[in-house]
């Protein structure tokens, strides 16, 4: 695909505004035709605090108590100090992630008309329009994106904490960090190279351990507990554990197989990094941005850990699609020199479906073929990086990507409304 032109920067500006705004457009009407169609009660206020939302809705009211200690505070603390009705914040999160979404793809040095359209339809993303804390960790993640792009090192650490009072998820920041400091730029064994290395990984730690100290700190307030999360913790799931086979999730059907990509988008951020790493003998840089780096581990290291978790994928969509470091590995992906094969296409169709394995695909022949259908799914996506012969084809298949895209948020939302667990 070829690249937006770069003769102004206001011209992609421009035109990534203009998407954004009519991707909210098509959105608001699309679920308007859905409420009017199926369900005229669909989109009252009360719909939009299902699961989580009822948990950040309580916690909004009448502060923590019991299991609910497990939700980190700055969403529900900011809900309550605006005192926002529930429509009300639900506008905020969209005004927060679509900001993001513009302040981040700007900052892209190539950017394709159509991967805009992509971004803003990963099917997870419709969390960021109701009442989840995904929004809030969506901007602080876009903000330590940026900062690390920028080598802003006050904004970087503005964004580390405000990200950690969003979700526990935060505790994967430190290998990132770690890993984008060492791998980033060339490795020199001198003295000043160790104490510049050592004093921002001290700075980051001291930022993400104060984050964590402020947040226990709100929930002894409200419980006489400092430790409550972790007794609260428990009561969710939240313990290591070797899986057990087939893998599953809280939920069938689709929400199985949406939960099925986002472990295997994990668990493939973890091979590809540890690949880099041992090819450049894990002492040399491994020549990729740093904020590509971070997004990596970050993927990675969260994909591991929720991988084991008994085997039981709950929530894992969540924490692996409602992100900014996803974009930047799709963004770093497509723009790569390097293009696929027929042939390769043919080896990663068969690998989809052995890893689909895990799922149990082999128990029901429906089963089976569903998951065929969703590896042949993803392979449209991979098969973006195929050389396509005239150029237009490749555009056909991005324009059908993202309508399918659309299509599955869509859905997910509505099932989400209509007290579907998604995630």
């Amino acid at each position: 695909m070829q690249p937006l032109p770069n003769r102004l920067n206001f011209d992609k500006n421009k035109l990534i505004l203009r998407l954004i705004i009519g991707y909210l457009c098509l959105s608001g009407a699309t679920m308007a035709i859905i409420s009017l169609f199926f369900n005229p009660e669909l989109l009252l206020a009360d719909h939009f605090i299902h699961w989580d939302g009822e948990h950040y809705f309580y916690i909004k009211n009448y502060g923590y108590e019991g299991y609910r200690v497990a939700f980190f505070p700055l969403f529900p603390l900011v809900w309550a100090g605006l005192n926002l009705s529930v429509y009300g914040i639900i506008g905020l999160n969209i005004i927060l992630f679509l900001s993001s979404v513009y302040f981040l793809t700007r900052r892209f040095k190539q950017l394709n008309f159509y991967e805009i359209g992509l971004y803003l339809t990963i099917p997870s993303l419709f969390f960021c329009g109701v009442a989840y804390t995904e929004a809030f960790f969506f901007a602080c993640t876009t903000l330590i994106i940026i900062s690390l792009q920028k080598n802003n090192l006050f904004w970087l650490c503005v964004g580390l904490f405000l990200a950690g009072l969003c979700r526990p998820a935060f505790i994967f920041f430190a290998p990132a960090l770690v890993a984008a400091e060492i791998y980033a730029d060339k490795i020199s064994f001198t003295k000043a190279y160790f104490i510049d290395k050592i004093a921002k990984i001290s700075l980051y730690a001291f930022v993400l351990i104060l984050a964590l100290i402020s947040v226990f700190s709100v929930h002894y307030l409200h419980t006489g507990n400092f430790w409550a999360y972790f007794e609260a913790s428990k009561q969710w799931g939240g313990v290591l554990m070797l899986p057990t086979f087939p893998l599953k999730t809280w939920g069938t059907g689709a929400i199985l197989k949406l939960d099925a990509v986002a472990l295997l988008i994990g668990l493939a951020a973890f091979i590809f990094t540890v690949y880099k790493v041992i090819k450049h003998k894990i002492i040399n840089h491994i020549q990729l941005p740093k904020e590509v780096i971070f997004s990596l581990v970050y993927l990675g290291g969260i994909g591991l850990f929720l991988f084991f978790r008994g085997g039981t994928l709950f929530s894992i969509n969540r924490f692996m699609l409602c992100n900014p470091f996803l974009i930047v590995v799709i963004n770093y992906f497509i723009h790569h020199p390097f293009s696929i094969k027929a042939k390769h296409l043919i080896y990663t169709f068969i690998l989809l479906n052995v890893y689909f394995l895990l799922f149990g695909t082999y128990t029901h022949i429906k089963t089976l073929i569903s998951f065929i259908l969703l590896a042949a799914y993803l392979l449209l996506f991979i098969s973006l990086k195929y050389n396509f012969k005239p150029e237009k084809y490749k555009h056909y298949l991005a324009y059908s990507l993202i309508a399918a895209n659309f299509s599955l948020q869509m859905y997910f939302l509505y099932l989400f409304l209509i007290k579907e667990w998604v995630g």
